[in-house]
C-alpha cells in the first residue's frame, strides 16, 4: 500500500496580485515532478508515491526547488483554499479500497479540522471540496479530492500524510470503523507516527486565530530565496577535471561546458546554485539529495556536482548522467535554432 498526492499552489507577487506559475514553472519531460495544474495560472507538487514520511521528504525537496526557482524574484508561494483560484491537496492510494468507512474517516480526521482553519470560500463557490467530489480513479488506485491544499506548513504536511497511511491501513486490516476519534486513530499509529498525528493536530489549534491562505509556504518551511550567482571551481579536485573531459568528448566538443562544486549548506560565496531558468535535477535514492544541477542561462552550460559525487568511484556515473542531460540542452538548442 502507498500513499502519494499532488497538492496544488499559487503564486502571488509583492502586491498579492495572482502571478501565472507558467511564467516561472516548466511543465516539461525533465521537469515533471514540478508542474502545472492543468492550466497555466496554478502549480502543483507531484511527489513519487511510498509511505507518509517519504512523500514528505520529496515534498520538502520540491519545494527547495521552488524556492530556487523564485530566488529574488518578490514572488510568494501560497496554498490552503487559495485566494485567487480554487487550491486541492488531492491525496492517492493505491493498495486499498475507496471504502466508505474510510472516506468518511479521511473527512472526519483530515479535511474537517482543515476546513476549521481555511476560508473555503473560494473552493466551495468553484464547486470544488464537496460531498460531491469526493474520490476518483486512476490508473494506480484512487484519489481522495476533498481536502484543500495541505503545504502551508511542514507539520500540516506530515500530519495529513501520516493520518491518510494509518487510515489505510485500518482499512486493509477491517478495523477503520473503529475510528470514530483522534484517540481511535492513534491506537493504530506506530510511536513515530503518533508523534506525527499530534504535532498535526496541535498545528491546527494553533492556527485557530489565521487562515491558511495568508501563511507564505517557502517562509514558513524555512525556505531560502536568496539570489546566488554561480562561483568559480577548484580545478585541483580530480573528478571535476575527469567528468569535465569526458563531457567534452565527442558530439559535445562544440559545447561550452564547466563543471563545478555543488553544494547548499556551505558559506554563500562557496555556494553553487542555480541562478536562473529552470533547473534540470537528476537525482539520488533519498529525494532531498539532489546531486546535479544544471543552468543554461550562462554563456557556457554551467553544471553543478555535489562533492560526494565528485569522488573516483562515482564520476563516471556521473558524467554519463551529465551526458543524457546535455543530449536534451543540445536537442533543445538545435530547435531554437530551427524556429528561429
Amino acid at each position: 500500500m502507498k500513499v502519494g498526492a499532488d497538492p496544488e499552489f499559487e503564486l502571488r507577487d509583492e502586491d498579492g496580485d495572482l502571478v501565472y506559475a507558467s511564467n516561472h514553472i516548466r511543465d516539461s519531460a525533465c521537469d515533471e515532478r514540478l508542474g502545472l495544474d492543468g492550466h497555466q495560472a496554478t502549480g502543483e507538487l507531484r511527489p513519487r508515491p511510498g509511505h507518509a514520511q517519504d512523500v514528505f521528504e520529496e515534498i520538502d525537496s520540491l519545494l527547495t526547488d521552488l524556492a530556487d526557482i523564485l530566488a529574488g524574484k518578490d514572488i510568494k508561494v501560497y496554498a490552503g483554499s487559495g485566494k485567487e483560484l480554487a487550491l486541492g491537496g488531492h491525496i492517492h492510494f493505491s493498495g486499498v479500497n475507496s471504502s466508505l468507512a474510510l472516506v468518511e474517516a479521511l473527512y472526519r480526521c483530515i479535511t474537517k479540522p482543515l476546513n476549521s482553519i481555511s476560508e473555503t470560500y473560494y473552493r466551495q463557490h468553484q464547486g470544488y471540496g464537496g460531498a460531491d467530489d469526493q474520490t476518483r480513479g486512476q490508473p494506480h488506485g484512487w484519489e481522495y479530492r476533498r481536502p484543500l491544499s495541505w503545504i502551508v506548513t511542514p507539520k500540516l504536511t506530515l500530519g495529513v500524510l501520516t493520518v491518510a497511511e494509518v487510515l489505510a491501513r485500518a482499512e486493509q486490516a477491517h478495523k477503520i470503523e473503529r475510528i470514530e476519534n483522534v484517540e481511535d486513530l492513534l491506537t493504530h499509529a506506530n510511536s513515530t507516527e503518533e508523534i506525527a498525528i499530534r504535532e498535526f493536530y496541535k498545528e491546527i489549534d494553533s492556527l485557530k486565530s489565521k487562515n491558511l491562505e495568508e501563511i507564505e509556504v517557502l517562509a514558513a518551511w524555512k525556505k531560502d530565496q536568496t539570489s546566488r550567482q554561480p562561483v568559480s571551481f577548484n580545478h585541483n579536485d580530480f573528478g571535476l577535471t575527469q567528468i569535465e573531459a569526458l563531457c567534452k568528448k565527442k558530439r559535445f566538443e562544440t559545447m561550452n561546458i564547466q563543471v563545478c562544486g555543488l553544494a547548499r549548506e556551505r558559506t554563500e560565496e562557496k555556494q553553487i546554485w542555480l541562478s536562473l531558468g529552470i533547473m534540470r535535477i537528476i537525482r539520488k535514492r533519498k529525494a532531498w539529495r539532489s546531486y546535479i544541477k544544471v543552468w543554461p542561462d550562462e554563456p557556457d552550460y554551467k553544471i553543478g556536482i555535489s562533492h560526494s559525487h565528485r569522488q573516483f568511484k562515482y564520476f563516471k556515473l556521473a558524467a554519463r548522467r551529465m551526458d543524457y542531460i546535455l543530449k536534451v540542452l543540445k536537442r533543445e538548442e538545435e530547435e531554437s535554432k530551427r524556429e528561429t
